[in-house]
């Protein structure tokens, strides 16, 4: 299980590789009732031309060798503005029960 240093070393690596407006914890690190089990659930939103998917593996191959499941979701400014008040979204689930870690 990660302790929450390490989820700030997991933050501050995103920040300066990528410079991102906002870094959101979600999930069951962010509720304080992870497990060992547990994966890393994170929003990050920047300004992109990729495609979805090909920013959420350029951001995982930042962690090479992790010792832990991530699950990173990035979106474009104008798709958090989109998706953030949508309930079920993932951004929606990030910004109302998640933890702003950076931005």
């Amino acid at each position: 299980m990660l302790s929450f240093q390490d989820i700030e070393q997991l933050r501050d690596r995103i920040a300066q590789a990528l410079h991102p407006e906002k870094i959101f914890l979600f999930g069951s690190y962010a509720e304080a009732r992870a497990t060992e089990d547990s994966d890393v659930d994170l929003v990050v939103v920047m300004e992109s031309d990729l495609a979805p998917h090909q920013r959420n593996v350029a951001l995982k191959r930042l962690f090479p060798r992790r010792s832990f499941s991530l699950d990173a979701f990035v979106y474009t400014p104008q798709e958090f503005t989109k998706y953030k008040d949508i309930p079920g979204t993932i951004v929606y689930n990030a910004t109302h029960h998640g933890k702003l870690l950076y931005g």
